[in-house]
Order: C-alpha cells, then structure tokens, then sequence
C-alpha cells in the first residue's frame, strides 16, 4: 500500500489546449520539503483557462472525481488505522496529534 501513496504525485489530468496542444495537470505535487500538496483553486482556474470553453466542465469534473476519490482513500485510511507515509499528507494532516479516538462511518 506505500506504493500507492508514493504515487499519488503522478495522477495528472490531460486535455488539449485553445493551441491545440496538450495541456497537463498534475493533480498532487511534491513540494521543496518532498511533501506532497494538493493544488490551489487558482492553478486549477488557470488550467482550466487554457482550455477551450466546451471542453472545460467536463475536465474540471475529471478533476473533481480525482479528488474526491483521492479523499476516499485519505479517510478509509483514517478510520481503520492504516500507517500511511508522512510525505503523503497535506502539511495540515502532518501537524495534527494522534487521540485514540475512532471515527463512525455510517
């Protein structure tokens, strides 16, 4: 399962471009610190500006599904109480302390 956390920062989202070239987005990056980072709003907007206007809902909910399943595994992860490396995390998971306390899903 390491493996699958360590490539978290090769899912990308490909669409071409108002040029006609092929415009890529990578979804989680690796920060100076070898941390990985979940874009902002405002590189996503930017993205989905160099595409054309017809295109752009459908990759924008390529993204949203992407995230939403990355998410998933971050919260099933949580709950059972899978180790998962600290370079996976969003710097605001890595601060966080461990309180024993378990999560009901329901």
């Amino acid at each position: 399962m390491h493996l699958v956390w360590q490539r978290f920062t090769e899912l990308k989202i490909t669409a071409e471009g108002n040029d006609g070239e092929e415009k890529v987005l990578e979804l989680l990056y690796r920060g100076s610190t070898g941390y990985a980072f979940f874009h902002t709003d405002d590189v996503i907007d930017d993205f989905l500006e160099k595409l054309p206007a017809c295109n752009r809902e459908k990759v924008k909910k390529k993204i949203c599904a992407y995230y939403q399943a990355i998410g998933r595994m971050y919260l099933h992860a949580f709950a059972i109480d899978m180790k998962i490396p600290t370079t996976a995390f969003p710097p605001f998971f890595r601060n966080g302390k461990h309180t024993g306390a378990r999560m009901l899903l329901r």
